[in-house]
């Protein structure tokens, strides 16, 4: 039975799989164990992320020591194999990062070895290249072809498994079968396996069909590079951006200090045209050929097509692209949008002595946290078109209900909650700076959504000329009908409305006060509110709305039927304040930058 220290425990690699970067070759689940343990005693053993960083430089700095003292090394390969392993070991969620540098070390590994006869067909070499071409190369195809100029992994299965993997993933499939049928032709080992892989491909490729016949059909290891082919390094990109890093001020190629490179001889293109040279698809160059030593990069063999760099001093520059004639597609429009503002229920769960209803989350908080935000501001009060649009908003809401027969039954700021849809920065809908009353420009997106219908009132299930009569302690946010012990319907959400408004204007609770001659009954009493409005705010529309609501009763004369609710007193004051704001959206620090501040406000707080 095996000792409880070497059972693996894999609620450890369980809760960390997110953060573990698969590996074609798979990894050791003792040593994902041990790199995410919290335990001291393996951060003594095993250098981990979460472990100390002094303990992981410290077992870097002595696989250092054994690279500069390679040359006494009877292995030297065996160093940066042992390497490469405790990096991808050390660093599981992220190799290709500057903390791991295994960029520079494979680009390290593959180059000291490039001309040893001693690793040409060496597992463990071909495997720090293909590596490097899995992480890191910009043109893997070039890369093989590389590889197999300098006759690297010539009789492994490997090589050939790799390259033919690749070109058929790139959908290249007569390139790949001739990359099988060249690696079996030269006996390449294991042959049983490099013979299972190769009756695989086949099967996959009769699957394919007439697809796989019109792949490219080139040969996929040329036995020379042509003549204009071009020099391909696959160290250049880095080994530019490390050498400029260091010195900022050294010349760059092709801008010597001496003047201008001289152009090489022609002498050099002779042996691209060599026809007498008969050599195979993978046969070694000639020791005295100065062909392919090195790989460029994919920027570098592409310098042609980028534009030189040049002062811009007289240079104009071009403000913006030509714009479309074409109108842009309506993605979303609804005249009234009313649906928006209401809260929907994910479930409703009824009991004898109780009830659960199950609502979406809003996190952008309340009318109220907004009415607190300008409150902390030199002013104290909120800016009269962000006020104005909530109050359209609320405005267009209560009509919707209104005409379907529901009351709302208490309204107030803290019930009206922000309706920032994908209200975070990445996901917002752009939001115009013209403000449209349709809701084009991704004003659609922006409201509020009304919550809390405990108090509501299904006006349907009563006769037209119900009303209702108050029976507990009212308070100043109730409707003057209920203070008074007066029957009422339709007047507590108007109350509530002027109520939402005024807090939004004054940022305080409103204050009514009576503003007739002393009449009685129903009509003949009017109130107002306490405080008086600002004389640079839009009074007439302003007032108009509070009469409105503070006074329904006097306003359905051109109601239908004569009675409220009074929908079209409402819409009418609501397409002022409408018509209002979209020619006053820009003044001061505009609506747009308003609303802007609203939503930072609520990501902020979430």
């Amino acid at each position: 039975m095996a000792a409880s220290g070497d059972l693996i425990n894999f609620d450890i690699i369980e809760a960390q799989k997110e953060n573990i970067q698969a590996l074609p070759s798979g990894r050791s689940a003792k040593k994902l164990a041990e790199a995410f343990s919290p335990s001291p005693l393996h951060k003594l053993s095993t250098p981990t992320p979460t472990g100390s960083k002094n303990v992981t430089d410290c077992i870097r700095a002595e696989y250092e020591a054994e690279i500069a003292n390679i040359s006494e090394s009877d292995d030297p390969l065996d160093v940066y194999d042992r390497y490469v392993r405790w990096t991808f070991d050390a660093y599981p969620s992220a190799q290709a990062t500057p903390q791991s540098q295994l960029h520079t070390l494979l680009e390290r590994a593959t180059k000291a070895f490039i001309t040893s006869a001693q690793y040409k067909n060496d597992p463990r070499y071909l495997k720090l290249w293909i590596l490097f071409i899995q992480f890191f190369a910009d043109a893997p195809r070039e890369t093989f072809l590389f590889i197999s100029r300098h006759n690297i992994g010539e009789s492994l299965a490997l090589f050939y498994e790799e390259y033919a993997a690749w070109l058929e993933s790139a959908g290249r499939w007569a390139q790949a079968e001739e990359v099988y049928k060249l690696g079996i032709e030269r006996g390449a080992r294991p042959e049983q396996r490099l013979m299972r892989k190769f009756n695989e491909f086949e099967q996959r490729r009769a699957a394919q069909g007439p697809e796989a016949t019109a792949a490219p059909s080139s040969p996929a290891l040329p036995a020379m590079r042509p003549a204009l082919a071009a020099k391909v390094d696959p160290y250049a990109a880095a080994a530019a951006a490390a050498a400029a890093a260091e010195n900022p001020q050294a010349p760059r190629p092709g801008q010597g200090v001496g003047g201008p490179t001289a152009k090489p001889g022609k002498a050099k293109m002779a042996i691209f045209s060599d026809a007498s040279a008969e050599p195979s698809a993978l046969s070694a160059r000639p020791a005295s050929s100065e062909g392919w030593d090195t790989i460029d990069s994919l920027a570098n063999r592409k310098k042609e097509n980028v534009t030189q760099a040049k002062p811009w001093v007289g240079e104009t520059m071009k403000a913006g692209g030509k714009k479309s004639s074409a109108p842009k597609m309506q993605i979303f429009k609804d005249t009234h949008r009313a649906a928006a503002s209401l809260t929907y229920a994910h479930e409703m769960h009824l009991y004898q002595d109780e009830g659960f209803l199950l609502l979406p989350l809003h996190p952008h908080g309340s009318l109220l946290d907004v009415v607190n935000l300008f409150r902390a501001e030199p002013s104290a009060v909120m800016d009269e078109q962000l006020g104005m649009f909530f109050t359209i908003e609320l405005m267009r809401t209560i009509e919707a209900l209104h005409a379907r027969g529901v009351l709302h039954g208490d309204l107030k700021p803290d019930n009206c909650l922000l309706r920032l849809d994908n209200g975070d920065a990445a996901n917002a809908a752009p939001l115009a700076t013209q403000y449209r009353a349709d809701g084009t420009g991704g004003w659609a997106a922006r409201g509020v959504v009304l919550i809390d219908f405990g108090r509501g009132i299904d006006m349907r299930n009563f006769g037209p000329d119900t009303q209702f009569v108050a029976d507990w302690k009212t308070g100043a946010h109730d409707c003057a009908e209920m203070r008074e012990g007066r029957p009422w319907t339709w007047q507590i959400d108007y109350h509530g409305l002027a109520g939402v408004i005024y807090c939004l204007l004054f940022g305080r609770y409103i204050e009514t006060v009576r503003c007739d001659q002393g009449g009685i009954g129903a009509g003949g009493r009017r109130y107002r509110i306490k405080e008086s409005l600002k004389r640079y705010w839009q009074t007439e529309i302003w007032g108009e709305c509070f009469d409105l609501l503070l006074n329904p009763g006097s306003f359905v004369e051109v109601e239908e039927g004569q009675k409220m609710p009074i929908l079209r007193g409402l819409k009418q004051v609501r397409e002022r304040m409408e018509a209002w704001l979209e020619e006053n959206c820009e003044r001061g620090v505009g609506l747009k930058s308003l609303v802007g501040k609203v939503e930072a406000h609520a990501r902020a707080r979430r």
